[in-house]
C-alpha cells in the first residue's frame, strides 16, 4: 500500500472510466461530481448557453412505439388495461448521493414487496446527472444507484445533461 492509503487521503483518478467501469460507492456527506466540481459552491464556469434542439424523428403527432420495442411491456399494458410506472427526475446527486440512494431503495422495494402493481418501466424527465453531463458522471450518479433496479427506464435529456464543460466532447 503506498502511504496515501495509509493516512487515510485519497488521491483524484485522472484516468477516465472505460466502458462498464463503475467508480467506487460514494461515501456519505460527499460530493459526486467530478472532481473539478465543489459540492458546495456553484460552478461559474459551466456552459449553459442555448443549443439547438435536433431535428424531431418523423412527422407530429411524436409518438414513440412501444410496442415495436418492447412488445412485452404493451402486451402487459393492453391485457391490464392499465400502466403502472415509476416517474422520477433531478436524479443526479451532487452535494451527498445519499438522498438519491433512499429513492433508489424505496424504487427497488417497490418492485421487490409486491404490493400493488408493479411497474413495468420508469420514466425519468430529465437531469439524470448534474453539471457537466460528462459521460463519467453517469457510473456515480446513476448507473451505480439503479444498478438493481430490473425494469427498462426511458429517459429524455434534462438541461442538465447537456452541460458539458467542453462542448467539442
Amino acid at each position: 500500500m503506498s502511504h496515501s492509503a495509509h493516512s487515510g487521503t485519497a488521491q483524484a483518478s485522472t484516468t477516465e472510466l472505460k466502458p462498464g467501469e463503475t467508480r467506487p460507492a460514494p461515501r456519505p456527506k460527499r460530493s459526486q461530481a467530478h472532481p473539478g466540481v465543489s459540492p458546495l459552491h456553484p460552478v461559474s464556469h459551466r456552459n449553459t448557453s442555448f443549443q439547438p434542439l435536433p431535428r424531431p424523428l418523423g412527422l407530429p403527432p411524436y409518438h414513440y412505439d412501444l410496442s415495436a420495442k418492447f412488445p412485452d411491456i404493451a402486451k402487459a399494458i393492453e391485457e391490464a388495461g392499465s400502466m403502472t410506472l415509476h416517474v422520477m427526475g433531478d436524479s443526479g446527486g451532487v452535494q451527498d448521493g445519499e438522498f438519491q440512494n433512499f429513492v433508489a431503495e424505496q424504487m427497488l422495494a417497490h418492485l421487490q414487496t409486491g404490493k400493488g402493481q408493479k411497474p413495468l418501466f420508469c420514466y425519468h424527465v430529465g437531469d439524470v446527472v448534474y453539471f457537466t453531463g460528462a459521460r463519467d458522471d453517469y457510473y456515480a450518479q446513476f448507473y451505480e444507484p439503479y444498478s438493481h433496479y430490473d425494469v427498462p427506464i426511458f429517459a429524455i435529456p434534462g438541461n442538465h445533461d447537456g452541460e458539458v464543460d467542453d462542448p467539442t466532447q
